[in-house]
């Protein structure tokens, strides 16, 4: 037999000069950790004073009461925490944060340490008061002072940070943190956490026993918002990321947070982000936990024109296309001709998925969601159905009910757009026009500049009244939004639902839609035509 010596590893010293110089991201991260350290010693208040050339920090904790204690617990790093001692700290690392940054003061009880590490290194100076000092004061010198722009984006980080602290923490003189328990705010509230679940927010905060940790996108977590845990959560060395497979409170609190978006998505009461629908999508593969979802009805399908549909739609397609997102004008031209579902590569990815088969397998697990009988085909065989699908037509061929609408639509269009250049939603007025679009469920579409194409078949809404005309409004405000030629693809982004969002806010859409109705009305006197009472009942309402 082979004899063998146990040997023990060691740690170079420049590992632990490497450890301090890193493990801070930020000088507001690196001040976090010495509130977080006073809270750890019982103070009920911390002040810390931030300027461009340095910080204070000073509490009313226990302090240092012995020069062993002072080596022990200030001179060496990693020495862990007895169970029960400390709200945050585990391995007595996180003060070298502040270290890294500036020359150190720290004064408690009779005792004074200095810390230089850029000067001396591994090592502090140790000396006595005169007059003792009750709990802890820090005061730093930075090696880099900071220009006051950046002054400004460390106490936005740091109040961010220390928002929900359970001691009160005063920064400059303005209270920064304070208990949660003090909000109302909250929407729901549980042994493990607050949550403060906010609509179309794109992440959800995370805060550890009131201190920040990372910000997590909403199709992970599938609601946005605060969530500030009662308990302590397992987190990384650097404290910026839960250990959620080592954590039982976070595994609570993310069942805590399906739920909370199983019951929103049953209720069926407001539209869902992408985020939503990705984090919905990823869900797919466990509707047994949840029997009483109506699965079928929720609306994770998008059309590359933006429209978005329920699973259930499916059912009516007959042909399944991948379209590459560079060629997206075929695939708004081929959607829903000859029964055709175009799948995008964002649908692809709201799935997370990388091809149309995947996509297909994955919804195969699912009942009732694919047609009993489809193909699926090339993007290649659908390329006749690309280019060209908008088609201009003659007015003098519209019938006279269709006249009647184009005309009292051209009326309108008129007020809208003087309504939409004062108000700085349009440049100008736009010409409008009739066409047919093949293959496309488009009701109107523009070149962005000079006109706008009504669909032919979409001039009947005027028949429904009021709505009708309602309908048409919109219509007309998002062509008007749109500043590029959106005849063959309908891309919206974050900045063009802005605008439209801003436009229709200053519009008197009741007023504008009740003269729109009476110029249909006239134009179906000029024109001969009957006027249906129920659209003359309308206007005397």
């Amino acid at each position: 037999m082979v004899e063998h010596e146990r040997l023990e590893f060691t740690m170079d010293p420049n590992l632990l000069v490497s450890v301090i110089k890193t493990q801070a991201g930020s000088l507001s991260k690196a001040l976090l950790e010495g509130v977080m350290n006073s809270i750890d010693a019982g103070a009920t208040r911390v002040d810390v004073t931030v300027r461009t050339d340095g910080f204070t920090i000073s509490d009313n904790g226990r302090g240092f009461s012995s020069e062993q204690e002072i080596k022990d617990l200030f001179g060496r790093f990693g020495t862990p925490h007895v169970e029960g001692d400390a709200l945050y700290g585990r391995f007595r690392m996180g003060r070298g944060q502040m270290m890294a940054y500036a020359v150190t003061v720290w004064r408690s009880g009779p005792f004074q340490m200095t810390v230089d590490i850029e000067k001396d290194g591994l090592s502090y100076k140790l000396s006595r008061l005169e007059t003792p000092v009750k709990g802890c004061i820090i005061e730093g010198t930075l090696y880099h002072p900071i220009p006051d722009w950046k002054l400004r984006g460390t106490l936005e980080e740091l109040r961010r940070f220390v928002a929900y602290t359970p001691r009160p923490v005063y920064v400059n003189g303005e209270l920064y943190g304070a208990s949660p328990e003090r909000l109302t705010s909250w929407t729901h509230v549980d042994d493990d956490a607050y949550y403060r679940i906010i609509h179309n927010a794109d992440s959800l905060k995370v805060y550890n026993l009131g201190v920040f940790v990372e910000e997590r996108s909403t199709w992970t977590t599938g609601v946005g918002g605060v969530l500030v845990s009662k308990k302590a959560l397992n987190v990384n060395f650097a404290r910026n990321s839960v250990m959620e497979d080592q954590c039982p409170v976070w595994k609570r609190i993310n069942e805590k947070l399906e739920s909370l978006v199983m019951e929103s998505l049953a209720a069926g009461t407001k539209a869902l982000t992408e985020n939503e629908r990705k984090y919905a999508a990823s869900r797919l593969t466990n509707i047994d936990k949840y029997p009483w979802l109506k699965w079928r009805e929720i609306k994770l399908l998008t059309d590359p024109s933006g429209r978005h549909m329920p699973l259930s739609a499916l059912r009516s397609y007959k042909r399944l296309v991948h379209v590459p997102e560079e060629m997206n004008t075929l695939g708004c031209a081929a959607h829903g001709a000859d029964g055709t579902f175009v799948v995008t590569d964002k649908l692809l990815n709201r799935f997370g998925v990388a091809t149309l088969r995947d996509l297909i397998e994955r919804l195969e697990r699912l009942p009732d969601i694919l047609p009993d009988k489809y193909e699926v085909v090339t993007a290649e065989s659908l390329s006749h159905l690309g280019l060209g699908s908008a088609k201009l037509f003659d007015v003098e061929m519209l019938t006279k009910r269709e006249l009647a609408a184009f005309h009292a639509l051209a009326a309108l269009n008129n007020e809208l757009a003087f309504q939409l250049v004062m108000t700085e939603g349009a440049d100008r007025k736009r010409d409008l026009r009739v066409g047919t679009h093949r293959g496309s469920q488009f009701t109107a579409w523009t070149d962005g500049k000079t006109y706008i194409t009504a669909n032919k078949r979409s001039l009947r809404l005027f028949n429904d009244g009021l709505d009708g005309v309602l309908a048409w409004l919109v219509i007309l405000v998002h062509e008007y939004t749109h500043d590029s030629d959106d005849s063959e693809s309908h891309d919206h982004g974050e900045v063009f639902y802005r605008k439209f969002h801003d436009s229709m806010h200053r519009l008197k859409l009741a007023s504008l839609a009740r003269d729109g109705l009476k110029e249909y009305l006239k134009q179906l006197r000029l024109h001969g035509l009957h006027r249906p009472r129920r659209l003359m009942k309308q206007l005397r309402e």
